[in-house]
């Protein structure tokens, strides 16, 4: 499915060096991540009104977070896109490392929201309702995360683009979540403790432990860290078949 999208959508992909092709990749996947995100955001409002559950409307609303960071995603990826001019000799391929600090901010804004709303439920509980077509929703909302995350990580590790595989991790915390809120749906039958309340909580900690990660992850792009192994391995084998090279 994967390589059938970038086929289809963008034109010379393996050029990956190429601005313009790079910025295509992230055109692809913000729009893709834009569409789950809002039909997820849909379907699981809808089912969380339904059943009267916070763990899945505060799983709702953290899919529509995702889907305004790819918003924000496809802005960076265009400004990124840019050429080098005058006064950017270096080109603008920086704007991910912005665009990704500016998603972690609403990533973690969100989850702040949410912790309120969910602690609220914990000394004030209300009764979820179990239906399993919400059990069926929420399964399917797995699946679509799961193939979410192999989708940018896949483009990001083409293209070395720390978006994307921001986004791929932050695509497998919304399925720790996800999977949280239905263990809470599934146990709501069985216990009186507030349980749907808690999870809320939980989840709102995995939100924010994910803005946090991407915040840490930026800084250490813009500040500079350690080349990869595999890029210093690859200098030394380019640099050792030079015969006048006598070491390095």
């Amino acid at each position: 499915m994967t390589n059938l999208l970038v086929k289809i959508f963008i034109k010379n992909s393996t050029e990956v060096g190429n601005p313009k092709v790079r910025g295509d990749y992230g055109v692809l996947s913000s729009f893709v991540g834009i569409a789950c995100n809002i039909l997820l955001f849909l379907v699981k409002y809808f089912m969380g009104t339904m059943s009267n559950s916070i763990a899945i409307i505060s799983d709702a609303f953290n899919n529509l977070s995702d889907s305004a960071s790819c918003i924000v995603t496809l802005f960076g990826y265009k400004l990124s896109a840019k050429p080098a001019d005058k006064d950017h000799p270096f080109g603008h391929g920086r704007f991910e490392y912005i665009t990704s600090l500016v998603i972690a901010t609403v990533i973690m804004f969100m989850g702040f929201e949410l912790f309120k709303d969910s602690a609220s439920k914990i000394i004030h509980p209300e009764e979820v309702t179990f239906s399993w077509i919400v059990v069926g929703s929420l399964v399917l909302s797995i699946g679509l995360k799961v193939w979410m995350s192999f989708f940018n990580s896949f483009l990001g590790k083409r293209i070395n683009s720390s978006i994307m595989l921001a986004t791929s991790k932050d695509s497998r915390n919304d399925v720790i979540a996800t999977l949280g809120t239905l263990i809470a749906l599934i146990a709501s039958r069985f216990v009186n403790i507030p349980i749907d309340g808690i999870m809320g909580v939980v989840v709102s900690f995995i939100i924010l432990r994910s803005g946090f990660g991407i915040v840490k992850d930026t800084v250490d792009e813009l500040i500079g860290k350690p080349a990869d192994k595999e890029i210093v391995e690859g200098i030394h084998t380019i640099l050792n078949t030079n015969e006048a090279i006598m070491g390095m």
